[in-house]
């Protein structure tokens, strides 16, 4: 696993940073400029991490299977991402490096 892994997402545009070494994930909302930082729990599994804030404003899986996508480029991504956030309606699918 890498010891940061930033993950990008479209519609809206989020982007999240992420420090393996801590506890924390840097959450930036692209349009609105905004930045939210939320302790997280990680559970990492083979090539499978999930973050989970408490209570459950926020949940981030991160796949390594090279299929991760920012959906407006072609760009291909080591890692496939899908986040849920408390105020969004849609489940985000993303990419990370």
């Amino acid at each position: 696993v890498a010891e940061t892994l930033t993950c990008t997402y479209t519609e809206p545009f989020v982007n999240t940073v992420y420090q393996t070494g801590g506890r924390r994930l840097t959450l930036t909302r692209a349009v609105e400029k905004e930045v939210h930082r939320f302790f997280v729990s990680a559970r990492v599994r083979d090539d499978h991490i999930e973050l989970v804030n408490r209570p459950q404003a926020l949940r981030q899986t991160m796949v390594r299977d090279g299929k991760g996508s920012d959906g407006m480029s072609d760009t291909v991504f080591p890692y496939s991402a899908t986040m849920t956030l408390a105020g969004l309606r849609a489940r985000l699918h993303g990419g990370c490096r």
